[in-house]
């Protein structure tokens, strides 16, 4: 996206991205509530947990130390500055545990999440905890009946 926006001088200008988006993670120094808690009990019950985000390597990094979350997953998968590549990181972890479509589950906040995990054969389960009415409306009309609104309600499925 910076490539995009600067052009010939991109890479100055990532660099200086990176330096301002850690000093600007202080403004939201800590996961959301529940969450850290959450991957615990899952891991506990001995459930794999892997990270798939859109966001770059390096600027996933910076955000999982900041939330001191750096070794909370067995697998961490970012995205591609070209494409959206959520549904080739789906396979990659299909194939490399040996699972199953109908074993795995991916938890989104956006409508192209659930694309992603159609094109896959996975489900997901929509995280509207932080997203306005809008989006919200629009992750029940893709997704009706797997639109959580609190890490609470998640838990509480997932959980059993």
């Amino acid at each position: 996206m910076i490539k995009k926006l600067v052009g010939y001088n991109w890479e100055n200008a990532l660099d200086d991205f990176y330096v301002i988006y850690e000093q600007m993670h202080i403004m939201c120094p800590r996961p959301f509530d529940g969450i850290t808690e959450l991957i615990e009990k899952l891991k506990k019950k001995s459930i794999l947990i892997a990270l798939v985000t859109g966001k770059g390597e390096k600027s996933c990094a910076i955000t999982l130390r900041q939330f001191n979350m750096d070794t909370c997953f067995d697998k961490v998968k970012t995205g591609n500055p070209f494409k959206n590549n959520k549904a080739e990181n789906f396979r990659e972890l299909l194939a490399d545990y040996k699972l199953q479509p109908d074993e795995m589950i991916y938890i989104g906040d956006t409508v192209s999440d659930i694309v992603s995990c159609r094109e896959v054969g996975i489900r997901c389960l929509s995280a509207s905890w932080i997203t306005s009415c809008l989006d919200a409306q629009k992750l029940e009309a893709h997704n009706a009946g797997n639109v959580f609104y609190s890490i609470a309600s998640l838990e509480c499925y997932l959980m059993g």
